[in-house]
Parts: structure tokens; sequence; C-alpha cells
């Protein structure tokens, strides 16, 4: 099979190799998951640098979320989920053609979710998900989303205009777009009713957000996990 794996730790366009390895032997308990598609997330990277050596061991190979087919399972696992597509989560190694997981950890995907979709469906919808529900939004509030093109930006929008909220949306300038980063508001005008929209440096973090939505301020703050911010202090919203 293959895999992406790092013997080292370092800079992951440099400790990051494709390379082949045996097929894994599947333990009681265990399925076989025939992987499919793995998307690239800022966790999956990290640990390569060797931020958290301390609990990373090597080779490490990356990926924390994707989805794939149960190819085998274990003994004492029920073989009708064979041929069952699913999210195999709880470690990373999906950055491989195979991976061998307890059965306990494989979520099953529903049939109206593509590979794409599944892929991603795992930290991103969830870290969303927890910070609206962090930020606690009310009806009127004015809520401003910083890195509002890039994929979990998208999905605040989604889920903060379900709860029909006022929205202004923070951009990349144009230089740092990139096809995974639209960095103009149009490809999120179907998302939801902009009433502001703006392109700053991302190096501003939330206070250029907290001055569109002043006076009555709340900033989901979608480049950095899980981080949501409120304000009302008039001054909050000077650019450092």
């Amino acid at each position: 099979m293959f895999r992406i794996a790092a013997h080292s730790f370092g800079a992951p366009d440099q400790a990051l190799s494709l390379e082949t390895a045996d097929r894994p032997l599947v333990d009681r308990g265990q399925v076989l998951v025939r992987m499919r598609a793995s998307p690239i997330n800022p966790s999956d990277l990290i640990p390569v640098t060797g931020a958290y050596r301390h609990r990373t061991a090597l080779p490490f190979i990356p990926g924390f979320e994707g989805v794939g087919v149960v190819a085998d399972v274990g003994e004492g696992i029920n073989p009708v989920l064979i041929g069952r597509r699913v999210l195999p989560l709880g470690t990373a190694g999906c950055w491989q053609s195979w991976k061998t997981l307890p059965a306990d950890w494989c979520v099953t995907v529903p049939e109206d979710l593509d590979d794409d979709e599944a892929a991603t469906a795992y930290i991103n919808p969830l870290t969303a998900l927890l910070m609206v529900r962090k930020l606690a939004p009310k009806r009127g509030d004015r809520i401003g989303v910083t890195a509002a093109g890039s994929a979990i930006g998208r999905m605040l929008i989604r889920m903060l205009a379900a709860r029909a909220r006022i929205l202004s949306g923070l951009f990349a300038p144009p230089r740092r777009a990139s096809p995974f980063r639209p960095s103009v508001p149009k490809s999120l005008r179907k998302d939801a009713p902009f009433q502001h929209w703006t392109v700053v440096s991302t190096r501003w973090g939330v206070r250029p957000a907290l001055s569109l939505v002043q006076p009555s301020s709340r900033a989901a703050c979608s480049s950095t996990t899980a981080c949501c911010q409120a304000s009302h202090s008039p001054t909050a919203a000077k650019p450092a």
C-alpha cells in the first residue's frame, strides 16, 4: 500500500514522503478501512513539525479525518460492516491506502454525502458548531466572521445565517487568494445575506470584525480553532 509518512520532525514539505508499506493486519475488535479520500488540515501538519513530539510517535502518518470503506473485520466484529462507507476517527493515519482502528471509532456515512463532503465532515463542522453554541447569538446580533472565505468560515456563515443573524464577512486580501480560500464575497452571497463585507489583512485578527459590528458586537474568529470572542468596548475596534 501507499502512505505519506514522517520519519523525523521538520517542515512538512521536507519531512513528509510518499512510501510503500505492507497492508496492516486486523486485530481483534478492529476493522480494516480502505481509504478513499482525506483532506489536509493544520492539525495534520502541526505534529509533523515536532510541536507535540512528546506524544507523537515516529514514523507519523498524518490524517485525522477522511472517508473509506470497511474491507475486513477482526475477531469479534460483525462482518455486516464489510462494504460500509465510514469515517475512521479517533487517531491520525488517514493519509494511507489502508487504516486499521477499533470498530467503535467508525461512523457510518449517510448515502446523501459524497466522498468529498464526508471526508471533511468531522473537524471543521464540529468546530464551527461548538463556536456557534459558545457564541450563543441572539436575534438582532451583528456578527463578524473573520477568515470568511475559509472552509470553516463558510460553515460558520451557513450556521449563523440559518439563525437569521446579521452577518459581516472579513476576507483575506487578493494576494492570498487560492482555489481553496476564496478572497471575495461573491461565492458566499448565495449562502448568507451579508450586510457588510470587506477585504483586510488577517494579521489584524478579530478587531476589524468588531469595528464592523459595533455597537453590539460579537465575532466568530474562524481563523483560530474554537476561538469565540465578544466585546462591547469601542476601543476594541482599533486595529493592532
